[in-house]
């Protein structure tokens, strides 16, 4: 079954998580600070969020960001996470990164790699891969095309004891391959990435 313009594709999906991660930040200021460090590594601190009336900013989708050596560590109200390079970075070259990479880069956070299962790209993904034309599906898939064969797909582990029963049916032998189909960049991972790109944005344009 091929995506229509009621069924979003995969990176329809990875758009819209974006353009809500996009909300949250959107009225936000970024403020930058140099503090000493150790090893010879300084450390920047980058805070954005809402600014309360009488200065400091308001617990609302803020984000706190410290960069020092090959490490960005974020905390703040997106939860808690570490992103690790094999060398040293900084906030330019950080906020530059593309999503997937920046990912990644994801050594510890909620969902301990920056990953989360979103049953909307799962069933993108499924629909995609049924329609792919460089795949030779054998007749049997037909009864799995229909809408009710993606209620299988709301978690991950729903969907990895359907493929335990039928993937061998519908995708031959290779089906433990599709296992983690409906696996993205978290939301807490997109606000990481999206936050500081809109910081550093801010920051460059006032000079700092």
């Amino acid at each position: 079954m091929s995506a229509t313009k009621s069924t979003p594709t995969s990176a329809d999906v990875l758009e819209t998580r974006i353009a809500i991660a996009h909300e949250w930040l959107a009225t936000h200021k970024a403020t930058s600070t140099m503090l000493p460090g150790r090893g010879g590594w300084p450390i920047e601190r980058v805070e954005f969020g809402r600014r309360a009336e009488g200065g400091g900013f308001l617990c609302n989708y803020y984000l706190h960001y410290l960069i020092t050596g090959s490490h960005l560590v974020v905390t703040g109200d997106l939860h808690a996470a570490v992103y690790q390079w094999s060398r040293p970075v900084c906030r330019e070259f950080v906020a530059g990164c593309e999503l997937e990479y920046f990912a990644g880069k994801c050594i510890a956070s909620p969902t301990g790699n920056g990953e989360e299962w979103d049953a909307r790209y799962a069933e993108a993904g499924v629909r995609e891969l049924l329609a792919d034309p460089a795949e030779d599906w054998p007749e049997r898939t037909s009864p799995y095309l229909g809408d009710s064969a993606f209620d299988c797909l709301g978690t991950r582990d729903e969907w990895r004891q359907w493929l335990a029963r039928n993937g061998d049916e519908v995708f031959g032998d290779d089906s433990w391959e599709y296992g983690s189909i409906g696996e993205t960049v978290s939301m807490t991972t997109i606000g990481h990435w999206l936050g500081i790109r809109l910081a550093h944005e801010q920051l460059t344009a006032a000079g700092s």
